[in-house]
């Protein structure tokens, strides 16, 4: 399967993760919804900014984990056991305090030459597809 994370230019995600100071991504929401359960070990992760026509980079999915019916106590501490590899601002933090999670840790990270993309606008921060070349189409 292939992803493509949407990064947030407003909180300088794919610079951070470029820096090596981001290594984990996090999605959620009230119920479940893309990319939970859908993400598995050694996927295609690719990285897409916002406002940007291109994807310019990829990594592999090294691990995943997928939560429900969090209490505030768990979310809080799935976010401070993980506070390293997520580098996430004050604000995202409460962004994420939501009953599902799902956290996507990643690695081999690295530069691609550029892959030509439009996102749809009905499209939040997720996209998947079972290649790359079905999402250009």
């Amino acid at each position: 399967m292939v992803h493509i994370a949407v990064c947030d230019n407003k909180f300088n995600v794919l610079e951070k993760i470029k820096d090596g100071k981001k290594t984990m991504l996090i999605r959620g929401a009230d119920g479940r919804k893309l990319p939970h359960s859908r993400v598995f070990v050694d996927d295609e992760l690719y990285f897409f900014e916002k406002n940007s026509k291109a994807i310019n980079y990829k990594a592999r999915v090294l691990d995943v984990h997928n939560y429900t019916k969090l209490t505030n106590q768990e979310i809080d501490k799935i976010l401070e056991d993980n506070k390293d590899k997520l580098a996430l601002e004050n604000k995202q933090q409460e962004k994420y305090k939501k009953k599902c999670l799902c956290l996507i840790e990643f690695d081999s990270f690295e530069e691609i030459d550029s892959i030509d993309f439009q996102l749809s606008r009905n499209t939040e921060d997720w996209v998947m597809a079972e290649s790359l070349e079905e999402l250009q189409k």
